[in-house]
């Protein structure tokens, strides 16, 4: 029987979203609590985040806030992100030859020396991702972020960057069971529209009138990016809600999507983080400062009653600080005109629960795994023992933040400097023929085992038999380099094989023409 041809309509393409952003409500109700305690201002508006939206940009967003130990780590843990995994001005990347690369070892050698300069130029193409990193590790502390990077001006900015708004996205996963649909929902400006993706876009007949219409009206504009595995790409749609026909597709050849995740549950497609972990200790901390706060108040002010001829009638008393009930008496006799009204003033229960919970949360958000890092160069001691200490936190969490964060990160940037026509050759990051390796110290910390072994053996080689054995026992002249490949040195600083016998013929006729002299 003939296999029979697949179609994936517009009308599939809708229906599977609304069921991704209905599923998609769980996360996004207990995100809006961890914004609500940790991350006030990313909590989503009206005009942004589609039917999410509550408040406007000029809402109260810190009501409920009374303690910064919750803000405080989330700041914290978006720092020491982009610190670990995209540091300032260092890359933490590098492209080399895959396992599988047909060649001789002088010749890998040399293709990583040219698959540097591929490094050196993504990584001076990058400098917008490396500036909304931050937002998107704001995210990632309740669980998940995402960033969309596609190609630019190849003049002005190759390479752009979007950290979008969790409240903004749904995930799926495809019919093999792979996360790799993402769907991005905003509300644009009606005369807006026109203006996406630099006035690429196909209108419709109904959305022409809208705009014209009503120019400042809002239009939630869904842009759906899921993997083609008959064409074995990535394809491209965004429509207007209401419209037939849609406003724009296109196809990658890799994803545009970066959505690192910290942990996740079997069958989840959103991570939960240290967000959702500390929850609990932030709202403990907030009512218990709250109440404190309060006590405080009623401590300096006090409730005061003065005399009435009326009945006193609790229902209009005011629970506040500086109130005057009117009741019938304040005392024998009658009472004073204005007597003040006895209630506690400590809070002996504040004292108790306030510093063992914001202890709670700097722990279980690791806000206090290790002291601050005040030295501009840190030693490689403190870096093993630092990145040991946080992966084992981690629970694994670095491993998922490579292959979901910078490889995908990488193989992107790649393709568009190579559809900029920036590369002399096609060059695709395969994890087979070509493979992009991370260096971030997040990542560098996972080989600090591997070069403490090392080192440990040589030294000990040497203190027992002395520097003789240590050069039968160890192949040292390929030993060495290999020490700098794990530790994240770029490869054009160490020396190739070539490089290394030129280097030996030029002592050795030194020498010869010494002795001859």
């Amino acid at each position: 029987m003939a296999a029979k041809s697949w179609t994936y309509t517009l009308e599939d393409k809708r229906s599977d979203c609304n069921d991704a952003f209905h599923r998609a409500r769980a996360y996004h109700g207990k995100l809006r609590e961890i914004c609500q305690y940790y991350m006030p201002h990313r909590l989503p508006t009206y005009d942004r985040a589609g039917e999410n939206g509550q408040i406007s940009e000029g809402d109260k967003r810190t009501d409920v806030l009374f303690d910064a130990t919750g803000p405080a780590s989330a700041a914290s843990f978006a720092a020491n992100m982009q610190a670990d995994w995209m540091p300032a001005f260092e890359q933490f990347f590098k492209l080399e030859s895959g396992p599988n690369w047909p060649a001789p070892a002088e010749q890998v050698a040399e293709r990583n020396r040219g698959l540097q300069a591929v490094t050196d130029l993504a990584h001076a193409l990058m400098p917008r991702i490396r500036l909304n990193a931050n937002e998107m590790f704001y995210d990632l502390f309740a669980g998940t972020g995402a960033m969309f990077i596609d190609a630019g001006d190849k003049k002005r900015q190759p390479v752009t960057a979007s950290a979008v708004p969790m409240f903004e996205m749904a995930m799926d996963v495809g019919p093999d069971g792979q996360h790799d649909r993402w769907f991005w929902k905003r509300r644009h400006r009606n005369r807006h529209i026109e203006q996406l993706w630099d006035g690429d876009v196909t209108i419709g007949d109904t959305l022409a009138r809208k705009i014209k219409g009503d120019r400042n009206g809002l239009t939630d504009i869904v842009q759906y990016t899921y993997w083609n595995a008959r064409e074995g790409r990535f394809d491209f749609i965004a429509w207007a809600e209401g419209e037939k026909e849609p406003l724009k597709t296109n196809h990658f050849r890799s994803s545009p999507w970066v959505t690192p995740r910290l942990f996740v549950s079997p069958g989840s497609v959103f991570g939960w983080g240290f967000g959702d972990i500390g929850l609990p200790f932030v709202k403990t901390v907030n009512k218990a400062r709250e109440l404190a706060l309060r006590a405080g108040v009623f401590a300096l002010l006090g409730i005061w009653m003065r005399r009435h001829d009326g009945v006193f009638n609790p229902d209009t008393a005011v629970m506040s600080p500086g109130a005057m009930w009117k009741v019938a008496d304040t005392g024998g006799a009658r009472g004073a005109s204005i007597a003040r009204l006895p209630i506690p003033q400590n809070f002996d229960v504040s004292s108790i629960i306030i510093n063992d919970e914001r202890e709670q949360i700097r722990r279980v958000t690791l806000d206090d795994e290790l002291p601050e890092l005040t030295d501009r160069v840190r030693s490689p001691t403190e870096i093993a023992g630092r990145m040991r200490r946080y992966d084992r936190n981690r629970g694994g969490a670095t491993v998922r933040l490579a292959y979901e964060l910078i490889t995908p990160m990488a193989r992107r940037v790649v393709d568009i400097i190579e559809s900029h026509g920036l590369l002399p050759t096609r060059l695709e990051i395969d994890d087979i023929l070509t493979m992009a390796t991370v260096t971030s110290p997040a990542a560098a910390a996972q080989k600090s085992g591997k070069v403490d072994r090392t080192v440990a053996w040589m030294q000990m080689t040497i203190g027992l038999f002395g520097p003789q054995a240590l050069a039968m026992a160890a192949e040292i002249e390929g030993l060495i380099p290999e020490l700098g490949r794990w530790l994240g040195v770029e490869e054009k600083w160490i020396r190739s094989n070539v490089d290394k016998k030129a280097l030996q013929q030029a002592v050795a006729q030194m020498i010869a023409l010494m002795q001859a002299a």
